[in-house]
């Protein structure tokens, strides 16, 4: 009958090569997640806008950021048309955004998109607003809700937008607050 040993554990070379390999793994996952700019932001900011917060685009177009949500545009590719994006800064590598913010100059909208909204007053023009579920939760994706405001400013039309990743029809009261710190980059012409 053979006599088999069990062996006593790891040796000195197999336990250095196990850490090593643990530490490798751990500190290329600390470096992806870790976000040197700072905290994560909120989905939902829970302060008012502060001024020292407002981000500008080079054509004159502007809005206060929530705190810890940086912009999200490579603005050297976005210099023709005034647009501007934020989203909350992330600690973890994820698939999807928790939310996002976004005004741009748009061409004017169909009809179609207008019916579908109700008809408000932003800062004093005519605008369309709506807010929809535009993703349910699902098995590979979270859910995404929009809020969408089409800007008639005198002619020059505007879409301003959050998206939110959870299932919702309302728009959570602070973010008004941050949608009337929009400053619109002057009128070429004004039309009467």
């Amino acid at each position: 009958m053979r006599n088999e040993s069990r062996r006593p554990g790891f040796t000195k070379v197999e336990f250095l090569v196990i850490v090593s390999i643990t530490g490798m793994l751990t500190l290329f996952f600390f470096k992806k997640t870790w976000n040197p700019k700072g905290p994560s932001g909120k989905m939902i900011p829970v302060t008012s806008p502060q001024e020292e917060n407002r981000i500008f685009h080079p054509l004159g177009l502007s809005f206060i950021a929530p705190p810890n949500w940086d912009s999200n545009l490579i603005m050297r590719y976005h210099q023709d048309v005034p647009r501007l994006s934020v989203a909350p800064r992330n600690r973890l590598m994820i698939r999807y955004q928790r939310a996002n913010f976004n005004c741009m100059q748009i061409n004017q909208p169909e009809q179609e998109e207008l019916s579908k909204s109700q008809q408000v007053q932003f800062q004093g023009f005519p605008a369309f607003e709506r807010m929809y579920v535009w993703r349910k939760d699902s098995f590979d994706a979270p859910p995404c809700s929009i809020y969408c405001l089409l800007v008639n400013r005198n002619g020059q039309w505007w879409r301003i937008t959050y998206e939110i990743g959870k299932e919702t029809t309302t728009l959570p009261s602070i973010m008004r607050e941050y949608f009337d710190t929009i400053r619109f980059p002057p009128l070429s012409k004004e039309v009467v």
